[in-house]
């Protein structure tokens, strides 16, 4: 599963927060600036097989890339009703960060309260996916495809399909065609892969605009992450 929690954390971590080139990992004290100037970013992510919860918020001033912000008191932020820590990297900066083991829970909450103690609220329901119909047996020169228990693809959503052989070389397809309910890889796909003990693996994920937030805006993203099923190659 090595290359596959690579790729997942990818996806969580650089996609969500945007840690590029041009991103700020420099800090500030977030009593310092313009309370309307602060762009908030949230995320949540779940992995059903490890039964993981994770939740983290970035705040920056300015924009999506601006100066990551610590929370001076009266300033806080809650996920689910908990205090979150503050921790620090070098890449992304300052940000705000809960990890635990947990049963699925399905709507993630966000409460921001900035300097001035105006407060924002912003909500994410987490649809979970799991795998329910597929092959057992992988023939690498015929197309594989599996359907999967949870919604068809919804609006700003993407699911991808995961396949991991015994070696930890790891392929993947995805969509995002709002209405579909089943993914597929082809004989081009699935070339180079070992023979023996696999893994499949699906996600899905959103992104969207806040419903609260200054003038800047801000994003929140989930990603669920299935269950493996063993097949064999």
């Amino acid at each position: 599963m090595k290359n596959l929690n690579i790729l997942l954390f990818i996806q969580s971590v650089f996609i969500v927060f945007f840690i590029t080139a041009c991103a700020s990992n420099e800090a500030a004290n977030s009593d310092k600036v313009s309370q309307s100037e602060i762009y908030q970013s949230y995320s949540v992510s779940y992995n059903a097989g490890d039964m993981e919860l994770s939740a983290r918020v970035t705040f920056r001033f300015a924009g999506s890339n601006g100066t990551t912000l610590l929370l001076v008191k009266p300033s806080t932020v809650l996920f689910n009703n908990e205090e979150m820590p503050m921790d620090h990297g070098s890449f992304a900066g300052t940000f705000y960060e809960i990890n635990k083991q947990s049963d699925f829970i399905k709507t993630a909450s966000f409460l921001y309260v900035n300097n001035d103690k105006k407060t924002y609220n912003n909500k994410i329901i987490m649809e979970p996916i799991e795998i329910i119909n597929y092959y057992p047996k992988l023939d690498t020169l015929q197309n594989y495809t599996i359907t999967w228990n949870g919604l068809p693809v919804g609006n700003a959503e993407t699911v991808t399909l995961f396949l991991e052989d015994k070696n930890y070389h790891t392929v993947s397809t995805s969509t995002g065609i709002v209405g579909a309910n089943s993914l597929s890889f082809s004989p081009s796909d699935l070339k180079g892969l070992t023979k023996g003990a696999a893994n499949i693996t699906i996600s899905r994920k959103a992104n969207f605009s806040l419903k609260e937030g200054t003038h800047l805006g801000g994003s929140i993203y989930y990603l669920y992450t299935s269950k493996k099923v063993g097949i064999t190659i």
